[in-house]
């Protein structure tokens, strides 16, 4: 009885070793516990020799050998699975600044943004705003465009979606930017009707209509004429806002 309780304590000191070794590479904590079940197993079998007898010692014997290689295939295992799924949330986390020795990361308040080092591959998240969650990668060239708009307070993160525009855009994408910004701006300021009053116009009018109405009413107002110069930028605009909707 002494011996079978013994055996127990052992046993319940391997479970707690083990867990000391939770930050231990897998490698060298398999290695341990094969010693220390060859370790188990030889003292089991000195002490059980020298107190059962010879057919009693071969039938508990072999029930303490799988007893321990059980209990340290449950902890092992655990231990294991605890071990790499540690290491697959570090290296998922984009809030680590070097998650892997392949992958760069860089993180902005509006950004999370990944560099693979073998691709060259670049991917981004956005945190906050009105494509919070979104891919980068995911967002057209019109959106991307949007959320620069959004990133005007923040110099750091513009400064890296800009970057990520100069790696996959067209190195035009700025005056497409511009065009479309103006375009939005005119839109927003003058609908169509508008401008076709401006110039005088029915919605009618092809091409060649609002070019002369819009020549002749800027030899009227033109500033080098007298005229305003509010009202010549609003005649330019809707010239401009009718021909880009032909």
């Amino acid at each position: 009885m002494y011996w079978v309780i013994l055996s127990l304590i052992f046993i319940i000191s391997i479970f707690f070793i083990v867990r000391q070794l939770v930050n231990t590479e897998p490698k060298k904590v398999i290695q341990l516990m094969k010693w220390l079940l060859v370790l188990f197993f030889v003292l089991g079998l000195i002490f059980f020799g020298l107190r059962f007898s010879s057919f009693f010692l071969w039938l508990i014997l072999p029930i303490l050998y799988f007893s321990l290689r059980t209990l340290l295939g449950i902890v092992i295992s655990r231990f294991a699975a605890n071990y790499f799924n540690s290491k697959s949330n570090f290296i998922n986390n984009p809030n680590n600044s070097s998650n892997s020795s392949n992958i760069s990361s860089i993180e902005t308040e509006y950004i999370i943004m990944s560099l693979s080092q073998i691709d060259g591959n670049v991917s981004g998240v956005v945190k906050k705003g009105k494509f919070s969650g979104d891919k980068l990668e995911d967002l057209s060239l019109e959106s991307l465009f949007e959320l620069r708009k959004e990133l005007k307070s923040d110099k750091e993160s513009l400064d890296l979606l800009e970057a990520y525009l100069d790696r996959v855009a067209s190195s035009d994408w700025r005056d497409q930017a511009e065009n479309l910004s103006s375009t939005e701006s005119y839109s927003t300021i003058m609908t169509i009707k508008e401008a076709y009053l401006m110039l005088g116009l029915d919605e009618s009018a092809t091409k060649d209509e609002i070019k002369e109405a819009h020549h002749k009413l800027m030899l009227k107002i033109h500033p080098d004429q007298g005229g305003s110069n509010f009202l010549a930028s609003k005649i330019n605009q809707a010239k401009e806002l009718l021909l880009k909707n032909f």
